[in-house]
């Protein structure tokens, strides 16, 4: 199973039901957990651009 399914598995499970029923708290978690991933996800691409790419270090 990839991750892409995984992330589609879990709204299915979690986010449908939770707007459907006015689950606020859960709707809030969903999305607070959504962000944070996407977030991590932005950190790890930004810190690998200086391994990727030489130019981007910090010069001193």
């Amino acid at each position: 199973m990839s991750k892409k399914q995984i992330l589609m598995r879990l709204a299915q499970i979690l986010a449908v039901p939770a707007i459907t029923s006015c689950d606020y708290n859960l709707i809030q978690g969903y999305v607070l957990w959504m962000s944070l991933i996407y977030m991590v996800i932005n950190l790890i691409v930004d810190a690998s651009y200086v391994y990727i790419d030489p130019r981007m270090r910090l010069k001193e």
